[in-house]
């Protein structure tokens, strides 16, 4: 059988006519023989069909490789010592903008942006003489002048130190991770930037500020309203109202409680009394209190505002009063007008009358009834004048008058003489 077995069908054959010819057709070896190749026949042709089988099975694996080699998200590439293109996958053609045919053969760096190609020789020598993967980003430019930004991850096949030993590497494409990271950062800057100004404006606020939680202790305050309390920053945190502002507790601690419990804001609070900024001096204040909540609603802390209105008051109450002085000169002026009035129709009279009275009696007169109608006129002359002097400082509020000397020695003398001093008495 294992002769046989070692032969080809064409000998087997041979050797079966040769058997036949000297034993001829009846013979039990014929026989034997003849049933001993049926049953190689049977086993060739099993043999053939599984060698059929294993070579369409082979074929189908090498098309399943192909497919994924060249439709792989990554592009593939064989790389010389010198940097040429031995073979790529569909995908690295791409990425370099040429078909592939066109591609191998080619220099890698022709693919590269300007100011690559020493970087990317770098990472070709330190694969071909490193027995470990090794990574690089490269920017590529393809024909059309678009560049994108790769990452290399090569390893070298063969021997180290072997002329011809090959680079292998895998292109990721990380355009859209490289410009996003970019974003990112310029996202964090900017975020910090704003984060900045708004820390500043927070510290330098002409208003106070701070955040308070649900105890009432300060999480934050800002210098303005560090200074209005009168301590620093740092003794503020983490330190109850009742500690920093005892004289005001009492006043704040009930609405912050309320706005803890319902989650409602209280604003326009006013406030009045004294810090250790000022010690004994009683001050004013508005305060604005909102709550801040979670995503859940419930109210972790409580956000402050502070201004301080003492100055402002103090206005308020400087042009009150005023005003209040404005209605009372009106009210002045008109009772001096009034009084004007009624005084200068008699004061007229009284003088005309003496006039007549001198003319008309004036032979029938002593010289002391003339005398006395001479000082009756001067008194009445007098008269007018305190009117009109009346009048003018009743004027004195609407303004406009203008500034002069007096003549002190003058106004003295006048005063004298209109007190009509008894005899006997001496004004000096």
């Amino acid at each position: 059988m294992a002769t046989f077995r070692d032969l080809s069908g064409e000998q087997l054959k041979e050797q079966l006519e040769a058997m036949m010819a000297a034993l001829g057709d009846e013979s039990d070896e014929v026989k034997q023989l003849l049933h001993n190749l049926q049953v190689h026949q049977i086993e060739l042709e099993m043999q053939n069909r599984e060698l059929r089988e294993t070579h369409a099975e082979l074929e189908a694996a090498r098309d399943r490789y192909a497919d994924l080699y060249d439709f792989a998200p990554v592009g593939y590439v064989s790389l010389d010592r010198r940097g040429r293109i031995l073979e790529l996958n569909l995908t690295a053609a791409e990425m370099l903008g040429q078909e592939r045919r066109q591609v191998v053969g080619q220099s890698f760096t022709g693919y590269l942006a300007p100011g690559q190609s020493t970087g990317f020789v770098d990472h070709l020598m330190s694969v071909l003489d490193a027995p470990r993967r090794l990574t690089a980003e490269v920017t590529l430019k393809d024909r059309q002048g678009e560049a994108r930004t790769v990452r290399l991850e090569s390893i070298a096949t063969g021997r180290a130190g072997d002329p011809e030993r090959i680079c292998r590497s895998a292109l990721i494409d990380i355009t859209q991770l490289t410009r996003a990271q970019a974003a990112l950062r310029e996202s964090e800057a900017r975020y910090r930037r704003e984060a900045d100004e708004l820390e500043a404006i927070y510290r330098s606020a002409p208003v106070g500020l701070a955040v308070l939680d649900t105890e009432l202790r300060y999480l934050r305050i800002n210098e303005s309203l560090a200074a209005m309390n009168g301590r620093p920053i740092a003794e503020h945190l983490g330190r109850p109202i009742s500690e920093i502002i005892p004289t005001l507790v009492d006043q704040v601690s009930p609405g912050l409680r309320r706005v803890v419990a319902t989650g409602k804001p209280q604003l326009d609070v006013e406030l009045a009394g004294e810090t250790l900024a000022q010690p004994g001096v009683q001050r004013q204040w508005v305060e604005h209190w909102r709550p801040i909540t979670d995503p859940s609603g419930r109210v972790v802390a409580i956000n402050v505002v502070t201004e301080e209105v003492t100055e402002r008051k103090h206005m308020e109450a400087v042009r009150r009063h005023e005003e209040e002085l404005r209605r009372q000169n009106e009210k002045l002026q008109q009772f001096a007008s009034l009084v004007a009035h009624d005084l200068k129709a008699p004061l007229r009279a009284v003088g005309a009358l003496s006039s007549t009275i001198e003319e008309d009696e004036s032979e029938q007169l002593s010289p002391e009834g003339h005398e006395m109608l001479q000082r009756l006129r001067e008194r009445v002359g007098r008269m007018n004048a305190l009117v009109e002097g009346l009048l003018a400082y009743a004027r004195a509020g609407e303004g406009g008058g203008e500034l002069g000397e007096v003549d002190t020695a003058t106004l003295v003398e006048e005063v004298r003489q209109s007190l009509a001093i008894p005899e006997g008495f001496a004004v000096s």
